[in-house]
Order: C-alpha cells, then sequence, then structure tokens
C-alpha cells in the first residue's frame, strides 16, 4: 500500500539564512536512504518545508512494506568447493551453513575468470517503521551544520 510520508522535526532556533540548506541536505539524504531501502521510487525527490523551529519533508507514493527480493550470496570457487569425490569441502559447508541453504540449492555462476557456488535467499521486506527512525538519524548526522 502506498501512502504519503510526512517527517517533522521539532528544533531549537534554526538561523533563517541556513534554512534552505538544511532543508534541501535533509531531502537529499532521506530521498536517497528511503529509494536505496526499495520504499520510494529512485525519481521520487519529495518535498521540504523549513521553518526556524520545523524542518519536515514530504513523499508521496511510499511504500508500506519493501518489496521482498532475492540477495545473491557468493561462497567459494567450484575448484575448491568440492572435493575430488564430488562431496563438498569444508569450505563450501561452512558457506552453506551461514547461507542456510542445502548443496542442492546452490547455483554455479563465473565471472569469466572461476567458476562460483552462489546462494540465491528471499529476504522478506520489513515494514517502513522499522527503518525510518535510524534513517532520520543517519540523515541528521550530514547535515551541513558546524559543530
Amino acid at each position: 500500500m502506498k501512502a504519503t510520508l510526512l517527517i517533522e522535526l521539532r528544533t531549537e532556533e534554526l538561523p533563517p539564512k541556513s534554512l534552505a540548506k538544511l532543508g534541501l541536505a535533509f531531502r537529499e539524504q532521506m530521498q536517497k536512504a528511503l529509494a536505496e531501502a526499495g520504499f520510494i521510487e529512485a525519481a521520487n525527490s519529495g518535498r521540504w518545508f523549513a521553518t526556524p523551529r520545523r524542518l519536515a519533508l514530504q513523499f508521496d507514493d511510499c511504500l508500506e512494506n519493501q518489496p521482498d527480493r532475492v540477495i545473491e550470496k557468493k561462497g567459494p570457487a567450484v575448484s575448491s568447493g568440492v572435493g575430488a569425490d564430488g562431496t563438498p569441502t569444508k569450505a563450501l559447508g561452512g558457506f552453506m551453513r551461514s547461507a542456510g541453504v542445502e548443496f542442492a540449492q546452490l547455483e554455479r555462476i563465473s565471472d569469466g575468470k572461476a567458476e562460483y557456488f552462489v546462494a540465491r535467499l528471499k529476504k522478506t521486506g520489513g515494514r517502513i517503521d522499522e527503518y525510518l527512525a535510524e534513517m532520520v538519524e543517519a540523515a541528521l548526522k550530514k547535515l551541513p551544520v558546524a559543530s
């Protein structure tokens, strides 16, 4: 489901001459974080609002949940992952345990130089409220303010 996301921060008195710079920087950081996490489209630039005591952002068409995605986890080379008898080596066994997969679930890919084992893992998308506080905190740390 898509909805409008509004983030409003109450602040100490901000210098009026810095409002545009702070608003733009906050919007850019949040837009980047939300797009990378899959909550908004990369083209969704949002809007910023600022007064000396408030800094706010609005993003339309924001997803409540991230889309599910498939993550490729690269393992050891095929040459070092399988013994002469065709059984997995300790290196491949450790990789399978860390990825939580069985040997039959592994795929092989080549990067032109060598062939590797790959585990494709489905990651269920999280809710925006699980990520938002961390995103806002990271964006605020990157604002152009004097320390």
